[in-house]
């Protein structure tokens, strides 16, 4: 399952902050359900430092 973190964040009303607290709150709302559903989570990160720091 995508999370596609840009779209979050417009809809939001907080376009392109992808680390803003809503979007990060809502993220981790999303990842809670899917595994609890079973179902393995995705998305992309911009950078290398993003993938290995999680942010």
């Amino acid at each position: 399952m995508p999370l596609l973190i840009y779209d979050l964040s417009q809809s939001c009303s907080v376009s392109e902050q992808v680390w803003h607290e809503k979007i990060v709150k809502r993220m981790e709302e999303a990842v809670v359900l899917a595994r609890k559903s079973g179902k393995v989570v995705g998305t992309f990160v911009e950078t290398r430092k993003m993938q290995k720091s999680g942010k």
